[in-house]
């Protein structure tokens, strides 16, 4: 049921979408979104994306699996600090 959700959220963005104008910026077509709509689309588009990869669900499911712990050490030379 997961694609109905998705529907509705794209269905969503597209009626928000419908309500700003178009611009032109020289002979380009513009459309100016606000800074928060472009950001729920962006983050619709993520889920998306995360939803349809199976190799990226099967690496988040195998790291969910994986019991792996690093002391604070660890931390810091692994992420360069």
């Amino acid at each position: 049921m997961w694609y109905l959700q998705d529907i509705v959220a794209a269905q969503t963005l597209l009626s928000r979408i419908k309500n700003t104008g178009v611009q032109k910026i020289g002979r380009t077509p513009v459309v100016v979104l606000p800074l928060k709509m472009w950001q729920e689309i962006e983050d619709c588009l993520e889920d998306l994306e995360i939803e349809q990869s199976r190799r990226l669900a099967g690496k988040i499911s195998a790291a969910r699996r994986e019991k792996k712990i690093y002391n604070a050490a660890q931390v810091r030379r692994l992420a360069g600090l």
